[in-house]
């Protein structure tokens, strides 16, 4: 549905407001939660915690890596924390579902996220690198966590 236009001076039509809020609001609004990792990969979890501006859910996780991996894929871990980073959970509880860049390659992602619904304002998110290339580890490593938020 396009949104309706108004000419300067005109009188607004209170259902035409209404049907391009609804429209917005059909929609959501996007986000994306972002990591980088400079330089050789090792096996490591951030410190840097990011949390949402309102409650979302969770669509995907994209990786990209500057320096491809060898002899083993880069696997990533995405986890939450529902008491401000005195516990943190993963949002893989299918571990087989973690984004990962395979062997040679530079992009990986995932559409399959166990815990995508339960994404609270209030919850806070960090990465794991929990496995590197075992020839070349890969390097200068980026995770983009992708998702919708309600503006209702």
């Amino acid at each position: 549905m396009a949104l309706n236009t108004f000419a300067q001076s005109t009188k607004i039509k209170s259902a035409e407001v209404n049907a391009n809020f609804q429209n917005l609001s059909d929609h959501g609004r996007n986000f994306t939660m972002k990591w980088a990792f400079a330089g050789t990969l090792t096996v490591t979890t951030t410190k840097d915690y990011i949390a949402l501006p309102d409650t979302g859910v969770i669509s995907r996780v994209d990786l990209v890596c500057d320096t491809a991996p060898t002899g083993a894929a880069v696997i990533v871990d995405v986890e939450r924390s529902t008491d401000g980073g005195s516990t943190w959970v993963t949002i893989f509880t299918n571990q087989a579902n973690r984004p990962q860049v395979a062997i040679s390659a530079r992009t990986g992602n995932t559409t399959t996220i166990d815990v995508s619904g339960a994404t609270e304002y209030t919850h806070l998110f960090r990465v794991a690198i929990d496995q590197v290339g075992s020839t070349i580890a890969g390097a200068d490593l980026s995770v983009m966590i992708r998702g919708t938020y309600s503006l209702d």
